[in-house]
């Protein structure tokens, strides 16, 4: 078994499988729908100051996370980009129809 950072289990991960993909944990931050222009471009400022802190950065450090902010719209193309890559490689699986 080819040795990974973190992985701990006797099942094969997909790449020792012959399956060349890479899944990220990533985490997201949601507002309600029917945000008004002003509140969304409030909260975007909002964390868009949070990630730049020093407390955020020593976050990252901590748990060693890999800084990915999308804001607004290119979070949305970066989730629609998730789910039918997804969809795609679970598929491709037989895990989904």
């Amino acid at each position: 078994m080819t040795d990974h950072t973190n992985h701990s289990s006797d099942v094969p991960i997909f790449v020792d499988q012959g399956i060349d993909v890479v899944f990220f944990n990533w985490r997201g931050i949601f507002a309600p729908g029917g945000l008004d222009q002003a509140e969304a471009s409030r909260l975007e400022k909002q964390l868009t100051q949070l990630t730049a802190s020093d407390a955020w950065q020593q976050q990252l450090a901590r748990y060693g996370w890999q800084p990915l902010f999308l804001p607004g719209v290119e979070f949305i193309t970066y989730l629609e980009a998730q789910e039918n890559r997804l969809a795609k490689v679970m598929g491709e699986l037989g895990l989904i129809k």
